[in-house]
């Protein structure tokens, strides 16, 4: 018994020096630490940046001059005056919506514009009492005529206030931008509508009055005065009665020009 323990002594002796070797064996494969590294001090100086361009302030714009309203003669105001009573009796909501739409508006020559489709007005009501044109399409249509060219309002809206021929009418004398002015004439024409025949007749003579002429500048002056006489031959080459009245219109210029 006592071998036997002493067997079992020398075993566990045995296990015990090759559990003792493995151990240092592990304890010598073992990593050994690094010392730990002490962090870098942070910088606390912020990197300078450069400083931006400065940018030119952009240059004011000059607001455009106001275009103002040259007073006119007595003369004329009382013409206007008379002119625009007239039409109030019968037409009185087309003249006051007209003159409304343009008010602030002037002509080429610096005088308000609604003074413009009353002349025009007045000169197609005795051309159409002649021609037995329906005499209220033609002067509705005549102070309205430039209203939806301008911007002012639209072709649906005259339609609403004064009917559908109105507007027919109105619509054939708006120009289209795409045209030419000599196309606008032209189209015009071919229409086949007198009265807007009528109409454009009347805004050409009232645009090539003397009168009105001579307020514009010499280069606007010979600019219009042909383009506008060259308007007229093809209106008048069109309706021999306009070719007619125009020439009337023209003895009655001369004469008062002499007078």
């Amino acid at each position: 018994m006592a071998r036997k323990r002493k067997k079992t002594e020398e075993t566990n002796s045995d296990e015990f020096m090759q559990a003792f070797m493995e151990g240092e064996s592990v304890a010598s494969e073992a990593p050994v630490e690094e010392p730990v590294k002490e962090p870098e001090p942070e910088s606390t100086t912020e990197p300078v940046k450069e400083p931006e361009p400065v940018k030119e302030p952009e240059p004011v714009k000059e607001p455009e001059p106001v275009k103002k309203t040259k007073p006119l003669k007595k003369a004329s105001v009382s013409k206007l005056q008379k002119a625009k009573e007239t039409l109030l009796k019968e037409y009185g909501e087309a003249v006051e919506w007209m003159t409304e739409l343009h008010d602030g508006d002037v002509d080429k020559g610096g005088a308000p514009y609604w003074a413009h489709p009353l002349m025009v007005s007045l000169r197609a009501k005795n051309i159409a009492m002649q021609a037995k044109l329906d005499e209220k399409v033609a002067i509705l249509a005549a102070l309205l005529h430039d209203v939806v060219e301008d911007g002012k309002t639209t072709l649906k809206q005259v339609e609403a206030r004064f009917g559908a021929e109105v507007a027919k009418v109105v619509g054939i004398l708006t120009r289209d931008p795409k045209m030419s002015y000599m196309e606008y004439v032209k189209s015009i024409v071919a229409s086949g509508s007198k009265t807007a025949l009528l109409v454009k007749w009347a805004d050409l003579i009232h645009n090539t009055n003397p009168k009105r002429m001579k307020k514009l500048v010499e280069l606007d002056r010979a600019r219009l005065s042909k383009k506008y006489e060259t308007a007229l031959k093809l209106v008048e080459k069109a309706w021999p009665l306009l070719k007619k009245a125009g020439e009337e219109v023209t003895r009655n210029r001369k004469e008062a020009h002499h007078a």
